[in-house]
């Protein structure tokens, strides 16, 4: 169906190599009408460093997306459980809506979220149009997502400063730069994923601080929005 569709197709733009490179070897396009860029990039005016409007002075991971369990949320919630064992005061957020519309095997239901709250192992924020204060307010953001187009969360997270923990997987390793502007975990693999929260919690204040400032410059680099429109721009202009 890929092959057919886009037959006629002029520009065919990919947010990831691995994506452009599985077209490529099914022959489903031809390569030159390939174009990479990088997500749908990011306004890191608007997604800048603010200051946290919470008083806590215990740590703070947050995990922000739909709660589906592609997303690593299962994987989150069993690392809490680790983490908290050994760092009983870390707390482990989670904000975003619940996604009953999903395919059945993929959903998070209401009760398990009711489950988790009650045994204390995460703090349930609820939904929100503007992240921005709860990233802000958070030390590391965690997205151990199985696979990414390419991560809004992660870019979003960078692009204010903050150190993120994610799978080293497609659409989320291009983002964050493992031991430098945070860390890579094994997909689908809790332990791994709570080794590299315990590890987050155990670096001084500021070298988390040096990962996010390097982490906003790596994405104001690499994923400026302006990047993704001017490549819209200029395939438009040439198929007119």
């Amino acid at each position: 169906l890929y092959r057919f569709v886009l037959k006629k197709t002029r520009v065919i733009f990919f947010q990831n190599k691995d994506d452009r490179q599985l077209f490529l070897e099914n022959k489903f396009i031809n390569p030159e009408k390939a174009l990479l860029v990088p997500g749908s990039g990011i306004d890191h005016d608007f997604f800048k460093p603010m200051a946290g409007q919470s008083n806590n002075k215990n740590f703070v991971f947050l995990f922000i997306s739909r709660l589906v369990k592609d997303k690593g949320i299962l994987e989150y919630v069993e690392a809490a459980r680790m983490l908290k064992k050994e760092w009983p005061s870390a707390e482990c957020h989670i904000l975003g809506p619940l996604w009953l519309q999903n395919l059945k095997g993929n959903i998070v239901t209401k009760e398990e979220l009711e489950k988790w709250k009650k045994e204390d192992v995460i703090q349930y924020l609820g939904e929100a149009v503007d992240v921005r204060p709860f990233i802000a307010g958070a030390d590391c953001i965690v997205l151990p997502s199985y696979r990414e187009g390419t991560s809004n969360v992660l870019l979003e997270a960078s692009s204010m400063e903050k150190p993120c923990i994610t799978c080293d997987t497609t659409g989320c390793r291009e983002i964050v730069a493992d031991g430098d502007t945070g860390f890579l975990c094994r997909v689908a693999d809790a332990a791994d994923l709570a080794a590299k929260m315990k590890m987050m919690v155990q670096l001084p204040a500021a070298q988390r601080d040096t990962m996010g400032k390097k982490a906003r410059l790596k994405v104001m680099k690499e994923f400026d929005k302006q990047i993704v429109i001017d490549a819209y721009l200029k395939a438009i202009s040439e198929v007119v």
